[in-house]
């Protein structure tokens, strides 16, 4: 009920102010929607477990609450229809992501160096450790990088105003596929921080067992963790 309650929190902000958007909204999109909006909330829950004093001077502990924050912008890029913005959102996101991973190996460097630090350093340096999926979070990193910076030749149009307020089913899904990759690798090497260091208590287990979808709980499975 408490889910359902909440996801219908973003359609009362959806009918608000994007109110032509919703009216084309079918039951295929919704279902889309819906999917994307818990996806993203596994994160924005999952994440806020930091927020106590073990963490709090972790060079990765500011990283982490503006991966936090950016992650959910995600939702209030959708109704634009702007592939350009979510990407370079997107981009953003890996670059932190990459940044938390390697300030979690590095807990003796500042904050201010691991923001710093170039990023293909900090991938040769990631290579001695056991980071799940790096491979992954390479290429995601140079595709973005090249998306956004126009690597390579792009189709530019003048913007049709019009398009704004349809649903673009393809973008929706194009968001998913790049968010559950993004908690792939977050869950596997930035969540189960958490648990490998046995701070997760009890109102932190029942969230887990209660909030999280089951894709975010088989993704521990697959780390030997069962909550």
């Amino acid at each position: 009920m408490q889910k359902k309650l909440m996801f219908k929190s973003y359609l009362d902000f959806l009918k608000d102010n994007y109110p032509l958007y919703m009216q084309n909204m079918q039951s295929e999109e919704l279902e889309n929607m819906e999917r994307l909006y818990y996806l993203i909330n596994d994160v924005y829950i999952s994440s806020s477990f930091f927020n106590r004093d073990e963490y709090l001077t972790r060079n990765f502990y500011n990283l982490m609450k503006e991966y936090r924050t950016y992650y959910s912008r995600i939702l209030l890029l959708i109704p634009l229809n702007d592939k350009y913005l979510i990407d370079a959102l997107i981009r953003l996101l890996i670059e932190k992501l990459y940044r938390i991973i390697y300030g979690s190996y590095h807990l003796h460097l500042e904050e201010g160096s691991i923001r710093r630090h170039e990023r293909r350093k900090m991938s040769e340096r990631l290579e001695t450790f056991d980071v799940k999926d790096k491979e992954l979070l390479d290429t995601l990193y140079n595709d973005y990088s090249k998306l956004i910076h126009h690597t390579d030749s792009t189709e530019t149009d003048l913007l049709n105003f019009k398009q704004l307020t349809k649903i673009d089913v393809a973008l929706i899904d194009y968001v998913i596929e790049v968010v559950e990759k993004l908690n792939l690798i977050y869950i596997k090497n930035v969540f189960v921080i958490i648990i490998n260091e046995g701070n997760l208590d009890l109102a932190s287990n029942l969230t887990l067992k209660d909030v999280m979808q089951e894709n975010f709980k088989d993704i521990l499975k697959e780390e030997g963790i069962t909550v």
